[in-house]
């Protein structure tokens, strides 16, 4: 997109393309799946999943990684995990694969979720919030304002969020939605994980669990011990850590 393009032009093409992505995001009958949009054409509910995760940086990482650990953990089951959003294949071919007991997980956009006013996953994850996209994007606001898209109408579940990114750390889930807060440099409130003396520990308000070393963690950098800790704040009590 050249910047000399006319404004209006962008915003009518990000429009069409959220509502070609928005056709993944849809109703399911499996009670722990959230969300409600309709096809465009039919009106049609299509059948989606329940881990969501967006951010502005480490999403595609996050993403990755919490489909590597459903999928190692289900890989001798009836349950498919599927990847899609901005990352994998893409599932608009594939809707009628999906069924009940299977999971999807998706990396969304603010693009993506800036029309998901009513958007409620069961696993809703914010890596971290950064100014970006501000060319299409009013203001650092409504940048913020989409991303918490993904979990202002949350009604059950989890949300993960950074604690240590001074806009993540503001944000609470509504009761009766656990927020797990993630931090690799103090320790937040429980429910929490975070990384002390080289090793990932998790706090669920009553005891502290050792969960990896540092040393287990083949991805280079201190980003990706806290792309880890997000993947397993995201899964926890769903995956075991012979999964991880």
């Amino acid at each position: 997109m050249q910047p000399n393009q006319n404004p209006a032009m962008k915003r009518h093409i990000c429009i069409l393309f959220l509502l070609v992505s928005s056709v993944i995001c849809t109703y399911a009958q499996n009670a722990r799946i959230r969300g409600k949009v309709k096809d465009a054409a039919s009106g049609t509910p299509i059948e989606y999943a329940d881990v969501i995760v967006t951010g502005s940086d480490g999403k595609t990482t996050t993403t990755t990684l919490i489909h590597h650990f459903l999928e190692k953990e289900y890989e001798n089951t009836d349950r498919t995990v599927y990847l899609g959003g901005n990352i994998g294949y893409p599932l608009l071919g594939r809707i009628d694969e999906v069924q009940p007991q299977d999971l999807v997980v998706l990396e969304l956009s603010s693009f993506q979720l800036q029309t998901m006013t009513d958007f409620h996953p069961h696993v809703a994850v914010i890596t971290n919030i950064t100014p970006n996209h501000l060319n299409w994007h009013v203001d650092m606001q409504e940048y913020i304002d989409c991303k918490k898209h993904i979990f202002s109408a949350q009604t059950e579940g989890r949300l993960v969020i950074n604690q240590e990114n001074d806009v993540t750390t503001t944000f609470s889930g509504a009761e009766p939605v656990m927020t797990i807060r993630f931090s690799s440099r103090t320790k937040p409130q429980p429910p929490c994980i975070f990384y002390r003396d080289e090793q990932i520990y998790f706090d669920d308000g009553s005891k502290e669990v050792t969960l990896l070393k540092r040393a287990d963690i083949r991805l280079l950098g201190m980003h990706n011990v806290e792309n880890y800790m997000t993947a397993i704040a995201a899964t926890w009590g769903d995956v075991s850590m012979d999964s991880v």
